[in-house]
């Protein structure tokens, strides 16, 4: 990210970066901005956001449900200058809905607690219904459908396996004509008392070019933590 943003001062260019939470967003284009010499000027679209959800869900028999899931902004609040108003237009607003969504679950195989094999799947649909300035809604329909996989070899472990995919309905076409996203995941989770490890890979594709030029890495090995209370 700061070889981007290095190259769009020096070509005096627009670039659009974004980054997970802690990554090192900030010094990524604050280092380049100081040694580039030139006048810079920060601004905060959204400093400081207050977001809930408000989620239902009805169950069919034992093994399905449907429901739905709204994006609610509670408040929230930024910068309010001509450059945040340049480069979005409008500010985003105090309060806002996000896209609302529709789904159906299903448990179509239960593991049991040795042994077993648990597959279930989910089919999810969002209608464009959010305010886009409000960073919860996408402007397009989509269609996502995960199948998920469980396998209990030895008590204790769980072998874990997930298959999405993703279609938008409507919208601008990616680059190159496609729309379709994929995203996989295999892993391994060891459970203890109040508690488990996850070790998964994960993988999304097709693999997108951001910022141009450049490929940005899709596979990733995650290790994560669940405590229950």
């Amino acid at each position: 990210m700061t070889d981007a943003v290095e190259r769009a001062l020096r070509d005096e260019r627009v670039l659009v970066c974004e980054a997970g939470t802690g990554t090192g967003k900030t010094l990524a284009y604050l280092v380049p901005a100081i040694l580039s010499g030139k006048k810079t000027v920060v601004s905060t679209l959204v400093a400081n956001q207050l977001t809930a959800d408000l989620v239902s869900n009805v169950g069919l028999g034992q093994r399905f449900a449907l429901g739905f899931d709204l994006p609610l902004v509670i408040e929230q609040e930024g910068d309010d200058d001509p450059v945040t108003r340049a480069v979005a237009r409008r500010t985003p607003p105090a309060q806002a809905l996000g896209d609302l969504a529709f789904y159906a679950k299903g448990n179509l195989i239960s593991y049991s607690a040795l042994g077993g094999v648990g597959l279930s799947t989910l089919l999810r649909f969002t209608a464009p219904t959010g305010n886009t300035a409000s960073y919860l809604g996408e402007g397009a329909s989509t269609v996502y459908v995960e199948l998920n996989g469980t396998l209990r070899p030895a008590r204790r472990w769980r072998l874990v396996g997930h298959v999405g995919a993703l279609t938008p309905l409507s919208g601008p076409r990616q680059s190159g004509g496609r729309r379709e996203r994929y995203d996989l995941r295999a892993g391994i989770v060891r459970e203890f008392r109040g508690c488990e490890l996850r070790l998964a890979w994960t993988t999304t594709g097709p693999e997108p070019v951001y910022p141009e030029g450049y490929k940005q890495k899709r596979n990733q090995v995650v290790l994560g933590a669940t405590y229950f209370f």
